[in-house]
């Protein structure tokens, strides 16, 4: 993937984006929200989230983060953030 291609049609599939990830040319993989990683294939550590995980979960009392949109999910007895 170190060479553009002029003519797509006549390309190989050289970018095996994973998770819904999207091709940026050049075998650079966009990945969703949720996910990172050359081919989008490893999901958010615990408290990263967003795109490329490049965003700080803040959730307390041992909430667990949401990897996409980074919505706290509290334990039973638990509510808020």
């Amino acid at each position: 993937c170190q060479e553009p291609c002029m003519r797509a049609n006549r390309c190989p599939a050289r970018c095996p984006c994973q998770n819904g990830g999207i091709c940026q040319g050049r075998g650079v993989c966009l990945c969703p929200p949720g996910w990172m990683g050359a081919v989008c294939t490893e999901r958010c550590p615990p408290g990263r989230y967003g795109t490329n995980c490049a965003k700080e979960c803040l959730c307390h009392n041992g909430g667990h983060c949401d990897a996409e949109k980074g919505q706290c999910q509290c334990d039973p007895g638990y509510t808020g953030e």
